[in-house]
């Protein structure tokens, strides 16, 4: 019987898009990707491996681990404290919309049905298109 071929962890799109994320910030930074890793570990609370795991597929990321790495590349020059709020804001922003779909958080298949919701432009959530909404008979 032939063995059966698993995916490789560090072949999926989470692995991939905290890899970008940890690129981005070691670029904007200026610093190596280990100094990401030691940089990610200490502010997290967590040893420097913490990053790498994650980096070079030994764990997949979550959802929460991109997002936290995305903020880091994009807002370098913030303070820990500064970012720790724009986390938890984001954070908050997502389980609004999750609970306005009436979906739990980690649910891919929900849609923001509301194009005028004064929280669309930050909304985690992809727009419902028109073809979602009606069924082709």
């Amino acid at each position: 019987m032939p063995r059966r071929k698993w995916p490789r962890k560090n072949d999926c799109p989470e692995t991939k898009r905290f890899q970008e994320a940890c690129m981005a910030w070691a670029s904007q930074a200026g610093v190596s990707l280990n100094a990401v890793f030691i940089a990610a570990g200490k502010a997290r609370s967590k040893k420097p491996y913490w990053a790498k795991e994650r980096f070079y597929g030994g764990v997949i990321p979550t959802d929460d681990d991109i997002a936290w790495a995305r903020i880091h590349a994009i807002n370098s020059v913030l303070s820990t404290e500064d970012l720790g709020a724009l986390y938890q804001h984001r954070k908050s922003v997502a389980k609004f919309c999750y609970s306005c779909v009436g979906k739990r958080v980690d649910d891919i298949t929900a849609r923001c049905w509301d194009i005028s919701c004064p929280l669309r432009p930050i909304s985690p959530l992809p727009l419902k298109s028109s073809v979602e909404k009606k069924p082709i008979e």
